[in-house]
């Protein structure tokens, strides 16, 4: 069957230990969950003491001595500008920068670390070509997955948020996996929204190859309509790609 909050020993012995509930929630996926017939197990987020902490982690029960695996990842995080580290990676960012966008009805965006009500994030501004604030999205990364607490609309004009929060991915996802959400914006317009993780690949946009992407396609049912979002993740400059809208150049 399938079980939810279980600790495995990573002594060697191939044991396993329930944390909470034997049996999982009626909402549970048998996504990145232990399969006895391959023994194999994903994993979102581990330290491992000496070496530090990672993400994505595969683990394989092996004659009952564990080998670990990065599934295209490397130390949480990720490294360089331009792509590396799995999911987190994707959606992190570690030092401001702004580019310019075409296909759009604003003209540039900057990405940076930032906090949202207190807590780390990343946002990503939108600017009008005058110089004016479009938008701000704000991504919250947790040890388990991508969050996105609010879109603040202008100046502060309109803030819009789900109930439960968004979640733009689960850092736990392997390429080819998809989870299922329904929530509530403030707006009262209650959405179901399916995510998939297409995988990771190497974008050239305006000059510039961007490497370790992750390509995400997202519909959001709800009031009446249906809309597909396309997008590619880049470490350090967030949404290199939406739909038609895409990276510029850098200013």
């Amino acid at each position: 069957g399938l079980f939810c909050n279980v600790r495995v020993h990573l002594d060697g012995s191939g044991q396993w230990s329930l944390l909470a509930a034997d049996v999982c929630p009626p909402s549970a996926s048998a996504n990145d969950s232990y399969n006895l017939a391959t023994g194999m197990l994903s994993l979102p987020h581990i330290n491992i003491p000496g070496l530090g902490e990672f993400i994505n982690v595969s683990a394989r029960l092996d004659a009952n001595t564990w080998r670990w695996q990065l599934l295209g990842a490397d130390p949480a995080g990720g490294s360089g500008n331009t792509g590396g580290g799995g999911i987190a990676a994707c959606f992190s960012a570690d030092s401001p920068v702004t580019y310019a966008v075409s296909g759009a009805t604003y003209a540039s965006t900057t990405v940076r670390p930032d906090t949202y009500e207190g807590r780390p994030a990343i946002s990503n501004t939108q600017y009008n070509a005058n110089g004016s604030i479009y938008s701000v999205n704000y991504t919250e990364i947790t040890s388990s997955d991508v969050l996105q607490p609010a879109t603040v609309i202008g100046n502060g004009a309109m803030t819009l948020s789900y109930t439960p929060t968004y979640v733009r991915a689960r850092l736990s996802m392997q390429p080819g996996q998809s989870f299922d959400q329904r929530a509530t914006m403030s707006t009262g317009i209650t959405y179901d929204i399916h995510t998939n993780f297409v995988g990771y690949e190497t974008l050239t946009l305006a000059g510039k190859t961007f490497s370790n992407v992750c390509h995400f396609i997202e519909t959001q049912v709800g009031g009446g309509a249906s809309v597909k979002t396309e997008f590619w993740m880049a470490h350090g400059y967030g949404p290199i790609k939406v739909n038609s809208i895409q990276y510029a150049g850098e200013l």
